[in-house]
């Protein structure tokens, strides 16, 4: 079974950071620099983690907590891996470590979709134990086009498949 490293951002991971990202535009990665700088860390209700696979970034956890949406104990996660190292099992491992770790913190529920066309993200969800709860009609419009988004989630309480 493939391992990562959920770890905090170095200033060295900036420019492998923007590229997995896709952040291009200097504002994009400006902000996304200021958010590097308390990585680690829970940072108002974002926490954001570097994925280490054999000692080199390779992808980026976003884990967010907002007090106004949803109750305390669930969170929502969005996942970033380098493309050129998809089909690893790299986001397989990612939500793993993302998981256990969030519940030993003491979450209960993580959340996460991803688009109905990402078929290895929407495996990833499966293969790391997550439940498929549904689809999100017209989540996204991507040039006035609707883009639904397919629902996962994860709770303390569900039975791992493995």
């Amino acid at each position: 079974m493939t391992e990562v490293l959920l770890r905090a951002y170095r200033d060295s991971d900036h420019a492998d950071a923007f590229r997995i990202r896709e952040l291009v535009d200097a504002e994009q990665q400006e902000k996304f620099a200021k958010r590097m700088a308390t990585s680690g860390e829970w940072d108002e209700h974002y926490l954001h983690l570097a994925v280490e696979y054999e000692d080199v970034l390779v992808g980026d956890v976003q884990l967010r907590r907002c007090a106004s949406t949803v109750p305390d104990g669930a969170l929502e996660i969005g996942l970033d891996i380098d493309p050129e190292r998809r089909g690893l099992g790299l986001g397989t491992a990612a939500l793993r470590a993302a998981t256990e770790r969030m519940f030993a913190e003491g979450a209960h529920r993580i959340a996460g979709s991803t688009a109905g066309d990402n078929l290895a993200m929407r495996r990833a969800f499966l293969k790391a134990g997550w439940g498929f709860e549904g689809v999100l009609k017209a989540l996204f419009l991507e040039d006035g086009q609707p883009i639904d988004y397919y629902s996962y989630a994860i709770t303390k309480f569900m039975q791992n498949p493995e």
